[in-house]
């Protein structure tokens, strides 16, 4: 009975919560949005450029566009985009931090499933000049069947880097990370952005950019 009065009062007041626009959320939560668009940013360019290249046939110059283009259009709002879907999806379905690791895999799996259709095919063909059909049919195989295990990736590095920046402190976290002091927290923000950035121009110059 009291589960339910919470939910009730929980329900009513964010019915009664002013709705913020986009940019005033940013104002209001910067480190909220740096986090959703770091959480997208750090795994999925170096593990896409790997995919888009070997099992695609992008060139590289083709995935260097897109990387290029897609964190861009990552830090202007997509990747928040992204964010509220996991939280739309976690909402309707019942995901909670008590929700095991193991279905928290298969759920944030099958947002990486809707983000695919969503955001990372339309991408390619708009961003990274990809008009092939045959890399097109590559690449819709390949964002369906890795985005599986990418969406779990992603809903991990979410919960990170928002422990890590001080958003929100996670479960999921091992505590010797997530117990780090704040100024060693940012360490890791940085240094989780300039290995991927740098795996990222590095694998792609290897292949021929």
């Amino acid at each position: 009975m009291t589960n339910r009065l919470e939910d009730r009062l929980n329900d009513e007041i964010i019915e009664n919560t002013p709705k913020k626009s986009f940019f005033q959320k940013i104002k209001d939560q910067p480190l909220e949005y740096l986090a959703s668009t770091l959480a997208i940013v750090n795994p999925g360019n170096p593990a896409w450029a790997l995919g888009e290249t070997l099992f695609a046939g992008y060139s590289a110059q083709e995935c260097f566009d897109l990387k290029v283009g897609g964190t861009i259009l990552c830090f202007a709002g997509i990747a928040y985009l992204y964010n509220g879907i996991r939280k739309l999806y976690q909402k309707s379905v019942g995901v909670s931090e008590k929700t095991s690791e193991k279905m928290m895999m298969v759920h944030d799996g099958i947002v990486g499933v809707i983000n695919s259709i969503v955001i990372s095919l339309p991408m390619s063909y708009f961003i990274g000049g990809v008009d092939d059909p045959i890399k097109l049919a590559k690449s819709a195989a390949l964002y369906s069947l890795c985005n599986i295990p990418m969406g779990y990736i992603n809903g991990y590095s979410l919960d990170l880097h928002r422990d890590i920046l001080g958003v929100k402190k996670s479960d999921r976290i091992p505590s010797l990370i997530s117990n780090s002091s704040d100024n060693l927290k940012k360490l890791y923000a940085v240094g989780l952005t300039v290995a991927s950035a740098g795996l990222t121009f590095a694998y792609l110059k290897s292949m021929g950019l």
